[in-house]
């Protein structure tokens, strides 16, 4: 039986309650602070048909240094980090790319696959910004954008992105 997502209405302070699966035949993924469920629904979805199995999501609003803490302690192979620009609900200014620069100094290694989904909206911040990153975290990640989410070969292009084996 494949592993399923729900969201059914909200938890404590708006967030969405998210159905963990942990099924052992699966590549472990956890999401860092994802979209609004427009686009997170979509891209769950395809993570789960590509073989994935959520193993934990850090919420929208959590500070890099936390968010780099709680990635650590999962046992994610994969992460989901879209470019998501935002707040910490401390004002500090949050994106995906500060994330990842931020979780590759702390991590000694870098094992994870990443998929960036970009939303239409931010997709001129993140052509300006890919260039940036590391040759080693650029080499991690696959951008997956809000207008190609409904492209029929994305499940295919994961899978191979992970390196998952069916």
């Amino acid at each position: 039986m494949r592993p399923q997502w729900l969201e059914k209405g909200s938890a404590k302070g708006g967030m969405p309650r998210w159905k963990m699966s942990r099924a052992p035949s699966t590549l472990p993924i956890a999401f860092v602070r994802p979209y609004s469920s427009r686009i997170r629904t979509v891209v769950n979805k395809l993570v789960l048909d590509a073989g994935c199995s959520i193993v934990g999501v850090v919420k929208e609003g959590t500070p890099d240094s936390e968010a780099v803490r709680r990635v650590l302690a999962l046992a994610a192979r994969a992460l989901v980090v879209p470019f998501h620009a935002h707040r910490s609900r401390d004002g500090e200014a949050l994106d995906g790319f500060t994330f990842l620069r931020t979780l590759h100094a702390v991590a000694r290694e870098f094992p994870w696959r990443i998929l960036i989904p970009v939303s239409d909206f931010a997709t001129a911040a993140v052509d300006l910004q890919r260039e940036d990153l590391n040759p080693a975290l650029r080499s991690a990640v696959m951008f997956l954008h809000e207008r190609d989410l409904a492209h029929p070969g994305n499940i295919a292009k994961i899978t191979n992105h992970f390196g998952i084996k069916h």
